[in-house]
């Protein structure tokens, strides 16, 4: 069973909710073929997927030094605004 660390803000939830949801969402479209088979479109959709992994990165960083979670592997569970040690 997962291990509660701490509680998330509201802000801190809604911002990392939104992060991943748009990491996954952008995985989600590198897989169609119209996408792949459109140099413009995939080029900015990649473009779009770096900045939105920096973002997640970012997010993680702020995340692992406020809370003290060095060295824990960590999950968040967006219905309780928790982050959890796996």
């Amino acid at each position: 069973m997962d291990k509660v660390i701490c509680r998330l803000t509201e802000e801190e939830k809604d911002e990392i909710e939104a992060i991943f949801e748009r990491k996954v969402a952008l995985e989600n479209l590198t897989k169609l073929p119209d996408v792949v088979n459109n140099p413009a479109l995939y080029e900015k959709l990649i473009a779009d997927y770096g900045k939105t992994t920096i973002r997640f990165q970012k997010w993680w960083q702020t995340a692992t030094e406020k809370y003290q979670l060095q060295g824990k592997e960590v999950r968040v569970d967006f219905e309780n605004a928790q982050l959890l040690e796996v």
